[in-house]
């Protein structure tokens, strides 16, 4: 944590929360278990990471991975040249130090720009802008409301943090052309015929049937 906060990605500037009551150790500790374990799947909660940081001690490897997706991450924040910031919290965070690592593994960087569409596109619709409005298919749009739904939802619950990671990853693969993994090709083919009132089902069924992040993609 100390090296992420000497590059500037732990700053309440960076990602617009304050580290009270310790809230960044409890996210990379919560980020760096996850990635160890290959899984997440698994209710991390604060027994599961005190148990594994008295059972055993990080890999170096790991810690440096971590800490170039923080870097990675932090570039992707201070992409956007109108200074709008990204606000996190714990979860969001968690989720975009967890998805930057595995895609990274995966696909050598993540997209330009990828974050601040992201968030643009999350902002207008929390705003009341349509779906049709925005410069992606529907269903895209219903990715962005799931992981919208799920960003105020605990660090630990599950369904929440496989939700997110995985609109990420189908976000990032229709409109920057990421290549498919586990699937999502014929998910995103089943998407884009549904109707909207679908979407968040089909998704929940994929995470279910196709076991996402159990391993944690690219482990």
């Amino acid at each position: 944590m100390t090296a992420l906060a000497e590059d500037g990605l732990l700053d309440s500037q960076s990602i617009g929360f304050s580290n009270g009551r310790l809230a960044y150790d409890d996210i990379m500790a919560r980020v760096c278990v996850a990635l160890e374990l290959g899984d997440l799947r698994t209710h991390i909660n604060n027994d599961v990471v005190e148990g594994y940081y008295r059972a055993k001690q990080l890999p170096d490897s790991l810690i440096a991975e971590v800490r170039a997706a923080g870097n990675a991450l932090l570039i992707q924040i201070r992409h956007d040249s109108h200074g709008r910031r990204i606000k996190f919290n714990k979860g969001t965070l968690q989720t975009w130090l967890v998805y930057t690592t595995w895609a990274t593994r995966l696909f050598g960087s993540l997209p330009g720009g990828l974050l601040q569409r992201f968030e643009h596109d999350r902002m207008r619709l929390r705003q009341g802008t349509p779906i049709a409005e925005l410069d992606c298919p529907f269903f895209v749009g219903e990715l962005i409301r799931i992981y919208d739904d799920r960003a105020s939802y605990r660090v630990t619950d599950v369904s929440s943090v496989l939700a997110r990671d995985l609109a990420l990853h189908l976000y990032s693969q229709v409109l920057f052309g990421l290549e498919p993994i586990l699937g999502t090709d014929a998910l995103v083919g089943y998407l884009s015929t549904c109707e909207p009132d679908e979407v968040q089902r089909a998704v929940f069924d994929f995470i279910q049937s196709s076991m996402w992040g159990k391993p944690v993609p690219g482990s």
